[in-house]
């Protein structure tokens, strides 16, 4: 029975001497894989696994260790810092000042500055949070676009005095309606989730030479969220979901997607699901 309770106080004498340092993101607190470790004096080079975490046993208490990543700013820290600080360490992402692409207008990127068309674009964060129940409601936020409602469940997008199909409405370069559908209030709009995209791109005009008659008062296109790549750390899985109630309209809804990427870097699509009842 001692030899066992000795090998137990060795190893957990081993584990609680072992001194791991912890990056972060300074905004989210989620750990920062992939950043690279360099001591300033020379020595052996590490990168933060999956956790965010690399080992200080390895350099010596005189060292001064410079963290870096290609998308945040660099610092640089002495171990006994690193010690002081409960073995975290918070690095803030840099901020880039660029032009603002769109792809609606040509089907290829291209500066937003160079589009003589007028267009309106709905990002990732504007529609997380407005968190609007259908699409037509994005729209019709954006204060840019009409949209006839007859009733809670309804939305048919209005540009320009043009609707149904006269104006074209495009998920990831796939038509939701052309210009053989009916003249009337449309509706096709509603079946987008509004939850599973990236961004949306109005543009407001004649949009016929890249897209057909159909697009004769404009288009509206939808970009799905794109996948996460992954990276020398391993496998990344990242994903989201949540609960939304509303008593005006006794809505309840319910999402979650999902993004795997593999090691060797194949990557699964990002798997979006929706349940609305209204």
């Amino acid at each position: 029975m001692k030899p066992i309770l000795l090998l137990l106080s060795l190893a957990l004498t081993f584990g609680a001497a072992a001194q791991t340092v912890t990056v972060l993101d300074k905004g989210s607190l989620q750990p920062l894989a992939g950043v690279r470790v360099t001591p300033t004096q020379g020595g052996a080079v590490l990168m933060t696994n999956g956790k965010g975490q690399f080992n200080l046993d390895l350099f010596r208490a005189t060292d001064s260790l410079r963290l870096e990543r290609s998308d945040y700013q660099p610092r640089t820290h002495a171990v006994r810092q690193l010690q002081a600080q409960a073995y975290r360490v918070l690095l803030t992402e840099k901020s880039y000042s660029l032009d603002e692409v769109v792809i609606s207008a040509s089907k290829f990127e291209e500066k937003r500055i160079d589009v003589a068309q007028q267009i309106e674009v709905l990002k990732a964060r504007e529609l997380e949070f407005q968190s609007n129940p259908t699409t037509a409601d994005v729209l019709q936020q954006s204060g840019q676009v009409l949209v006839q409602k007859s009733q809670a469940g309804g939305g048919s997008p209005i540009l320009r005095g043009f609707e149904a199909n006269k104006v074209l409405m495009v998920i990831d370069g796939v038509r939701l309606n052309n210009a053989i559908y009916r003249g009337g209030h449309l509706q096709n709009v509603l079946t987008v989730d509004n939850a599973a995209l990236e961004k949306v791109e109005v543009m407001f005009g004649p949009g016929s030479v890249v897209y057909g008659s159909d697009a004769l008062g404009g288009v509206m296109h939808f970009y799905t969220k794109n996948p996460t790549l992954a990276d020398s750390a391993g496998p990344r899985v990242n994903g989201g979901a949540f609960l939304r109630y509303a008593t005006a309209n006794q809505e309840k809804t319910a999402h979650a997607d999902i993004s795997i990427a593999a090691a060797d870097g194949g990557v699964s699509p990002v798997l979006p699901f929706l349940i609305l009842m209204i």
